[in-house]
């Protein structure tokens, strides 16, 4: 229906409009709005800059107004940032009409989509649809008010013949949009009329097996055997391939691994007998967060799919990466049974975004990736007051190493100092080469006081360090805490003046920006 780009205070600045499948038209500049008190353009402008903010499926309002026809809309948002600056945010907003109407049509099913509150937002009748904005239209608890609350909370996958399907995947927001599938009546009957002719037609077969007819009796078998015989040889080939080229595994309901396919051996190293009876913490990366399998945990558990990228080690201590799609199953009494995880080895695509915020010389971050952890811990800074520091390191005299011994030796001493400097720094801090022979030290959570203890220690390392030349190596360092109001701009700035400062007053030291 809609792209538009706002600008950081809120203002369109470009709107492109789609009113029919062939009529799009871009707006004149004097009819674009100020959307700065809108919830999409606050809620989107706190997310990170790698995310996506997805809005409420609603209807469209324009000034507080119900805008007629009533067209349901879903939209999609992103925030864009420059060198690390909040510049506004792209969104997208999506005619959510023709989805609703093929979800609701059914020749055999009452269809109806609710939110996480009862509200119904579609319905086969169009008077019963959105009861959110209409009050004569009926919500869920007054359509079902013996059953409403149990279909909207419960896990349970049909509740008094109301069969439920969660889009929760689907839709990624906090709606908790459900779909409700009642069957027709007319659909009920025709179940019964077939069930009724399947129970006479099984009992004539009886019957006619009951006679004496043994050439009907031997020639029925032989084919159904032949047939059942040739599924059976389809269906062990098809798995087969699956086992040979699909990481899969299935587990019991505590996570103990009760079968796995060949793939998954092949990819990790660990044979079956190894793997079997053990949980998938066998294969654990010690970097993985414990809050990422607490997370995947707590949605296979309540239910739901889990999908994911995890990093796992080889029986040979080697890492990998997968992409990761772990599903609950139950058996036909609606009772868990385990959980089946299907994966897909995604080491190369990781590889690659690897290089993609990897200084080439130095294999510490690049500008891009400092770029962004900056912009990170700033929205951070802005919304949870968390603070943050940065030490900006220059080697002293480096124009003379190279001038002396050659652009070659210059690099070696590069890598042995972004080497030493990563060995020393502590986890949470992010070293990058900001350019040249400048290095950045982004340190969250940090004090300019504690920051600069941190940075007098990489001084006094480096300073005592032995190079592959005969040249003294040493540094200096600016360090500045980030504070209210400021812009990275600013922050780095101030950093820099510290760092001049301290080379001003004789190099090989650290002085912290006031």
């Amino acid at each position: 229906m809609q792209v538009r780009y706002l600008d950081k205070s809120g203002m369109e600045r470009i709107r492109v409009d789609r009113n029919t499948l062939d009529h799009i038209s871009l707006v004149d500049e004097k009819q674009l709005q100020d959307k700065s008190r809108r919830y999409y353009f606050s809620e989107t402008r706190n997310i990170s800059s790698l995310d996506l903010w997805y809005s409420n499926l609603d209807l469209n309002m324009e000034h507080e107004q119900l805008v007629l026809p009533i067209r349901p809309t879903f939209r999609i948002a992103q925030p864009v940032y420059h060198q690390g600056l909040f510049e506004g945010i792209v969104i997208v907003n999506v005619d959510a009409g023709l989805i609703l109407n093929q979800v609701i049509r059914s020749t055999d099913f009452e269809v109806m989509l609710i939110d996480g509150e009862g509200e119904l937002l579609a319905h086969p009748d169009p008077k019963q649809a959105w009861s959110r904005y209409f009050s004569q239209h009926k919500n869920l608890y007054d359509a079902h008010p013996d059953d409403a609350f149990e279909l909207i909370h419960s896990t349970k996958k049909q509740v008094n013949g109301i069969f439920k399907v969660q889009l929760s995947q689907l839709f990624k927001n906090k709606q908790k949009l459900q779909i409700l599938l009642s069957p027709k009546k007319e659909t009920l009957d025709s179940l019964l009329r077939s069930n009724l002719f399947s129970a006479l037609a099984i009992a004539l077969v009886v019957l006619l097996i009951s006679f004496p007819l043994s050439w009907l009796a031997a020639l029925v078998p032989a084919r159904l055997q032949q047939k059942l015989s040739s599924a059976l040889s389809d269906l062990k080939r098809s798995q087969d391939i699956i086992d040979r080229h699909v990481m899969s595994s299935s587990t019991d309901p505590a996570g103990v691994i009760t079968k796995v396919s060949h793939k998954m051996c092949e990819s990790t190293g660990f044979n079956k007998d190894e793997l079997i009876g053990h949980t998938h913490s066998l294969l654990r990366h010690p970097d993985v967060k414990s809050e990422t399998f607490k997370e995947l945990w707590q949605t296979i558990t309540r239910g739901d799919t889990w999908q994911g990228e995890l990093r796992n080690l080889t029986h040979y201590g080697k890492a990998y990466w997968i992409e990761v799609v772990m599903t609950p199953e139950y058996d036909a009494a609606g009772e868990l049974t385990g959980y089946t995880e299907i994966a897909q080895d995604i080491s190369p695509r990781k590889e690659l975004e690897k290089i993609s915020i990897t200084d080439a010389l130095t294999s510490c971050y690049n500008r891009r990736k400092l770029d962004l952890l900056l912009a990170t811990e700033l929205e951070r800074f802005i919304r949870y007051q968390q603070i943050f520091a940065v030490i900006l390191i220059d080697v002293d005299h480096f124009k003379q190493v190279n001038d002396t011994f050659g652009h070659q030796s210059g690099d070696e001493v590069l890598v042995q100092l972004a080497a030493s400097m990563s060995t020393h720094i502590r986890k949470v801090d992010h070293l990058g080469r900001w350019g040249g022979e400048e290095f950045l030290v982004v340190c969250p959570g940090t004090q300019a006081k504690e920051a600069g203890l941190l940075a007098e220690k990489i001084r006094c390392l480096i300073e005592s360090e032995t190079f592959s030349i005969t040249h003294p190596i040493t540094i200096s360092l600016g360090v500045a805490q980030c504070q209210q109001g400021e812009e990275i701009n600013q922050l780095i700035t101030r950093a820099d003046e510290a760092l001049y400062q301290a080379k001003h007053e004789g190099r090989n030291r650290t002085v912290i920006a006031p």
